[in-house]
C-alpha cells in the first residue's frame, strides 16, 4: 500500500504543469558579472575549485593523471577562480551563453586550459 501511495504521488508530481513564468537560470556570463558583488556565489565557486583541487590530489596520490597542473605552491582564491573562468569564456564565447548551472564543468575546462599538463 505504501508503494502505491508513493507511486501515485510521484505520478501526480510528474503530471503537474510547470510554472510558465519560471525565470530561466542565469548564463555563465551572467554569473561572472554577478560574482563581484555576491559573496555567496564567490564561496560557491571557491567550493567548486577546492573540490577540483581535492580531486587532483587524489588522482596524484593513486598515480593517475591529474585534471590540470597548477604550480604546487599556488593557493587560488575565489576571485582568481572567477577570473580563470572569465578568461576561458573570453577565449570560448560559446561557454558564456550556456546555462550557469554547469559552472563546475566550465571551471574544470578553464583550469585544464589555464594549467595544462605537459
Amino acid at each position: 500500500m505504501r508503494r502505491l501511495i508513493v507511486g501515485a504521488i510521484a505520478l501526480l508530481a510528474l503530471t503537474m504543469p510547470t510554472d510558465a513564468a519560471e525565470t530561466p537560470p542565469p548564463a555563465i556570463n551572467d554569473l561572472i558579472k554577478m560574482a563581484s558583488g555576491d559573496t555567496q556565489l564567490q564561496n560557491m565557486v571557491l567550493g567548486f575549485g577546492k573540490g577540483l583541487e581535492a580531486a587532483n590530489l587524489k588522482l596524484k596520490a593513486i598515480g593517475r593523471p591529474t585534471l590540470y597542473c597548477a604550480p604546487g605552491d599556488l593557493a587560488i582564491k575565489s576571485d582568481q577562480y572567477i577570473n580563470i573562468v572569465s578568461g576561458y569564456v573570453q577565449k570560448h564565447p560559446e561557454w558564456g551563453k550556456i546555462d550557469g548551472r554547469i559552472l563546475p564543468e566550465v571551471l574544470v575546462q578553464a583550469m585544464m586550459d589555464t594549467y595544462p599538463c605537459k
